[in-house]
């Protein structure tokens, strides 16, 4: 119990949880979603150079791998709960986001949808490639 442990108040120590927290979602959100063409071009291995060009070549590529995955979640007692979280593919009530990986190494994470989310329509709703 922190209260007994340290003494400060109940909402002494909510409001310092919740600056920790806001501190730490703003250090995150200032880093860039996705590392530039150049930085991607210097950061990974040469062997990508043949295959998608150097950064000095006009015809380079920059390069993003996505692919979805799924987080396990329980099976729930409402219906409708469980029809929009059931993904047939996973055979499993879950939740589906998508992940991504530059050549360079650089990875990231797209929000979680439902399950029941086709991937074909996840790729095309969920705007990251237009973020891009």
């Amino acid at each position: 119990d922190l209260k007994a442990e340290y003494g400060p108040s109940v909402m002494d120590l909510r409001k310092m949880i919740q600056d920790k927290y806001s501190l730490e979602v703003g250090a995150r959100d200032r880093w860039p979603t996705y590392v530039s063409h150049e930085e991607d071009c210097k950061l990974r291995k040469s062997k990508w150079d043949e295959k998608y060009g150097k950064f000095d070549d006009k015809k380079s590529l920059r390069v993003v791998m996505w692919d979805m995955t799924n987080i396990p979640a329980c099976a729930f007692s409402d219906p409708n709960m469980n029809r929009i979280t059931y993904s047939v593919y996973y055979a499993m009530n879950c939740f589906k986001g998508g992940v991504f990986v530059q050549l360079c190494g650089w990875m990231g994470t797209a929000p979680l949808w439902t399950g029941a989310v086709s991937d074909t329509d996840y790729n095309k709703r969920a705007g990251y490639i237009k973020e891009q």
